[in-house]
């Protein structure tokens, strides 16, 4: 038995040097340096890591005062910043890809993050991501750009990624909902909504879905309604291996409400005939930029009687329907009748038909003008030439059939001067 405690004791005594000795002599500072220059070299400079401090924590690591800076701006930008962090560690994934265990509280708030990295030389990309964070406070939501939110309420996160062959093949949904969400203060720009009367604001719903599909992220639902404005977002976003480069492509509808009355002047240059304003989310995640869409005019119907939408005359339309047979027939025998009725004008013997040309014109007597009754007129003609080509002399035309034209008492005849 003796020897049994003897044992135990220098179990406990070895275990308690060598965490003492472990923690006085585990390199904080050194690790801390190689996460900076981790984050610097998988996000290509455009953000540093900021370590207050860090201690081991079981098989992993704890940090206080953790903030994520934004370098890619005219100047750096706090991005995120936590109280606590705490990162554990799977032994045995060490030997293959690594996977670990997060947990990172930000006030009252605590976000559980479950992921597996890839190892690429120096840099390690992740090949799957579960966030998870249910009921944590608005209060504890880290300042965006400056931004701190003060109200009331809960957000749920519930993401699920996988990335085995990079950010832009990745595959999976991203849940964001709201419960009971009152804002009531937004430091940097809560003075001049103060000034308009629209603090505190309540959130009627808050629901934001995308779905990941071959690295395009769709957003299925995203609605946001407040007594301020509601809003729709549609759209996409491109995922990039570097999620900084990541391209956004989203469309914003708001509907304002009473309460954003005061601020309609300054959006009317997005405004559309259905009384909504409309803009376009565009650029990249760490510089993205947001302009007015422009309506798109439809044309106008063309009213009946104007341009190709004419409206066809009443009456009979011609077919494109070639005519029955019976029907040609009785043209022909139209054509027939009507052709043996008329007298034939004079031909040659190949048939084709002479013009009437005038008679020459005798010069009148002296003292005569050609308007007094002794004075022949000028309706006469000449007869056709004969087919030698020899003239036929010019005589008076007196309707006789010496005067070159047929007799007037033929029932056939026909003056010459007529056609």
């Amino acid at each position: 038995m003796r020897r049994l405690a003897w044992v135990l004791g220098g179990i406990a005594w070895t275990a308690l040097v060598f965490y003492v000795a472990f923690r006085v002599t585990f390199p904080s500072d050194a690790l801390a340096d190689r996460l900076r220059y981790q984050v610097d070299q998988g996000t290509h400079g455009q953000m540093a890591l900021d370590i207050g401090s860090l201690s081991p924590w079981w098989v992993g690591l704890k940090a206080r005062n953790v903030s994520l800076v934004s370098q890619g701006g005219a100047k750096p930008e706090k991005l995120l910043s936590v109280d606590v962090a705490r990162v554990r560690v799977s032994p045995f994934s060490l030997m293959s890809d690594p996977h670990g265990v997060a947990h990172l509280q930000f006030g009252d708030g605590t976000l559980s993050v479950d992921t597996t990295v890839a190892s690429h030389g120096r840099t390690y990309t992740p090949t799957r991501l579960k966030a998870e964070a249910s009921g944590f406070p608005i209060n504890a939501i880290p300042p965006i750009e400056g931004t701190q939110v003060k109200g009331r309420g809960t957000m749920d996160l519930d993401t699920s990624i996988r990335a085995p062959e990079g950010l832009s093949k990745a595959e999976g949904t991203v849940r964001l909902a709201g419960h009971d969400v009152v804002i009531e203060d937004l430091s940097g720009i809560g003075a001049m909504l103060a000034s308009s009367n629209v603090l505190p604001l309540a959130f009627d719903d808050l629901d934001l879905r995308v779905e990941l599909t071959q690295g395009k992220g769709r957003v299925v639902t995203g609605k946001v309604a407040s007594s301020l404005a509601s809003v729709d977002l549609g759209g996409d976003i491109t995922l990039d291996d570097v999620i900084q480069r990541s391209r956004l492509h989203l469309t914003l509808v708001l509907t304002l409400g009473d309460a954003a009355a005061p601020f309609a002047g300054f959006l009317s240059s997005a405004k559309w005939s259905d009384e909504k304003y409309h803009y376009l989310l565009r650029g990249t995640l760490m510089r993205p930029r947001i302009e007015p869409d422009r309506e798109r005019v439809r044309r106008r119907p063309i009213p009946p009687g104007v341009g190709v939408n004419r409206t066809p005359p009443a009456g009979p339309t011609v077919s494109s329907r070639p005519p029955a047979p019976e029907t040609m027939d009785a043209i022909r025998a139209a054509r027939e009748r009507r052709m043996e009725s008329s007298p034939t004008p004079p031909t040659t013997e190949r048939g084709a038909r002479q013009m009437p040309v005038l008679r020459e014109r005798p010069s009148p007597p002296d003292g005569q003008d050609a308007g007094d009754e002794g004075y022949p007129d000028d309706q006469g003609y000449d007869s056709p030439p004969p087919d030698d080509g020899e003239p036929v002399d010019a005589a008076p035309h007196d309707g006789g059939p010496d005067a070159g034209g047929p007799a007037l008492d033929d029932p056939n005849a026909r003056p010459e001067g007529d056609y």
